[in-house]
């Protein structure tokens, strides 16, 4: 048998159904299963940061959802986009959460499962995105969404890679990523390093802001996550805080297990907003045992083996780090010049209103023995008030461009006064050393380096 398919115009069946795999592989690949390097976000997760960002105050989460499906951002249905929207403002499932949520988004005891519908929730835009994920949106890289017509953001530019942040975990066909979170003081810090030296040598273990646990590097990338425990007297512990792995009904259910097979005398769960867990034993057995045997035969650690598996800024390909020192060295040199970019920005913006405010001056001077300002209240249209500015060649000299010309014929008459022409020159004076010190910086990556580094101290 024979199919068609684009860019093939008879294949084989097999062939057919071996190009089809493959392009779906791709797709979830790269469309909803692994984070990109630069923004740490799956292209849901962004379209969902993108929209919220204009919240400055809650509303519904169900709202937000309805934003994302009837924008044509997002094509993946409502339960979906509520369970990506409420993760994303979980605490207990995000170190530093993108969006604030009021209502119920999990707690220590029931991370997911004590997460609320979204009809009972609100969410807003969050600090901490705004300082650390929101930077530079004048220049954020944009490309169209799935109907071609609305435009989104192919990553965001933070600071730090979030990534390393808030971890990530994702599976799709023949790959997975498993990233652990880092704390922001530890990344900062890598990140300054890497900056100042363009290697990153700091160390980078994981970390957990609402979880009281110890974390081993055992070797390469596998890490021990200890939870913790405080003895009472020789026969009798209490649990105060096990992995963030662990469900509580899979550590009650192996206290049970314990219990039967007479390992343990008894327990007793009194946790509420916190891990209190209270373990009798024999009588002095606990006494008579290490911390790690008890931390063994309690089941209170567990052993996470750290894939750093990214898609490039770009969205091209998969990129595997083998350490997260790698990862920052990588996102650091990605991210520079986008402070360059910054600065072009601001330096083009600068000389387009230099340009206006020395044509509106010009408007003052003598031309051929004649002053445009003389003749305004003589002028009796705009179409009049251009041919004369055309007449008279101002702006010329500057470079003025049709638009320029524009925006002065349509200034209201009052701005033609001996006032705004003082405050223009006064503005042009500061705009010649803004654009001086703007071509300083885009001519020094020094100065790049040293403008990212202020940034990222100035959010601490």
């Amino acid at each position: 048998m024979y199919a068609s398919c684009k860019g093939h115009s008879r294949m084989k069946s097999s062939e057919y159904l071996n190009h089809i795999a493959l392009e779906y592989s791709q797709y979830v690949l790269y469309s909803r299963a692994i984070p990109k390097m630069s923004d740490g976000l799956k292209p849901g997760q962004r379209i969902a940061l993108w929209l919220v960002r204009r919240y400055d105050k809650s509303d519904s989460t169900v709202a937000l959802v309805g934003e994302m499906i009837s924008s044509r951002h997002y094509v993946h249905g409502n339960a979906p986009a509520e369970d990506l929207v409420s993760r994303l403002a979980a605490p207990y499932l995000m170190n530093y959460p993108l969006i604030h949520g009021e209502g119920a988004f999990g707690s220590r005891i029931a991370p997911i499962d004590g997460i609320g519908a979204a009809r009972y929730t609100a969410v807003k835009r969050s600090d901490f995105a705004q300082n650390h994920l929101y930077v530079d949106e004048d220049i954020l890289p944009f490309n169209y969404g799935y109907d071609g017509a609305t435009r989104v953001p192919t990553t965001f530019l933070p600071l730090l890679p979030i990534l390393l942040l808030n971890g990530a975990k994702g599976i799709a066909v023949g790959f997975a990523c498993n990233i652990l979170p880092r704390k922001i003081e530890d990344v900062s810090k890598a990140v300054l390093e890497t900056i100042r030296t363009g290697k990153c040598n700091h160390p980078l273990l994981p970390g957990y802001e609402r979880y009281d646990v110890d974390v081993v590097h055992l070797d390469d990338n596998k890490y021990q996550i200890i939870g913790k425990f405080e003895r009472i007297n020789a026969s009798t512990i209490r649990i105060t805080e096990i992995p963030p792995q662990t469900k509580v009904t899979k550590a009650l259910e192996h206290l049970k297990n314990l219990k039967d097979e007479g390992k343990i005398r008894d327990f007793t769960n009194n946790s509420s907003d916190r891990i209190s867990i209270e373990v009798s034993s024999k009588r002095g057995t606990f006494g008579k045992m290490d911390d790690a045997e008890i931390i063994s035969l309690l089941n209170l650690s567990v052993v996470e083996t750290e894939n750093i598996t990214t898609i490039s800024p770009d969205g091209s390909r998969l990129i595997r780090y083998n350490t997260p020192q790698e990862l920052v060295e990588d996102f650091v040199r990605w991210r520079l010049p986008y402070i360059k970019k910054r600065f072009e920005k601001k330096l083009d913006t600068a000389i387009n209103e230099l340009t206006r405010l020395l044509l509106f001056l010009s408007a003052f001077e003598k031309h051929d023995g004649k002053v445009l300002v003389n003749d305004i209240p003589k002028i009796r249209s705009r179409k009049e008030l251009l041919k004369r500015i055309e007449v008279m060649n101002i702006g010329r000299e500057i470079g003025a461009t049709k638009e320029d010309m524009n925006w002065l014929a349509d200034l209201p008459i009052h701005r033609f006064t001996k006032a705004e022409q003082k405050r223009a020159s006064d503005r042009v004076q500061e705009l010649f050393t803004k654009i001086g010190e703007y071509e300083d910086i885009i001519s020094s990556e020094d100065r790049q380096r040293e403008i990212y580094a202020t940034d990222i101290k100035d959010r601490l």
